[in-house]
């Protein structure tokens, strides 16, 4: 996950340790929804993008970044499961002044959006 970073998380138990604040709703509030999902000429790989964004406390005030995440799923062939081969952000991130006007970007993002 995290895979635009230098160091992003591998396995599983890296990426749950990692994740484990944000799940747990401590650390930032991630709300995301896909724009675009497809699945490429194999039938085992499929990739999601949409509009994300993300809410954390910096210096005792709430910021706001929006953006577009992507992420590529394999599909197991031993369980037919969809697992997340690469996580990670498709744009830079823009700083938004509050919530409302999160929402509204994100609301304003159509799947020709998320598909470029």
């Amino acid at each position: 996950f995290d895979a635009g970073n230098p160091e992003p998380d591998r396995g599983r138990d890296a990426i749950a340790a990692s994740w484990a604040p944000i799940v747990a709703g401590s650390a930032i509030a991630l709300r995301w929804r896909p724009g675009i999902v497809q699945i490429g000429g194999e039938p085992g790989v499929a990739v999601s993008r949409g509009p994300y964004i993300l809410q954390r406390m910096q210096g005792g005030a709430e910021i706001f970044r929006v953006g577009f995440y992507q992420t590529v799923w394999l599909r197991d062939a031993r369980d037919g499961v969809w697992r997340v081969l690469y996580d990670g952000s498709a744009s830079t991130a823009q700083a938004m002044e509050s919530r409302a006007a999160a929402e509204r970007w994100v609301e304003e993002q159509v799947m020709s959006d998320c598909a470029q």
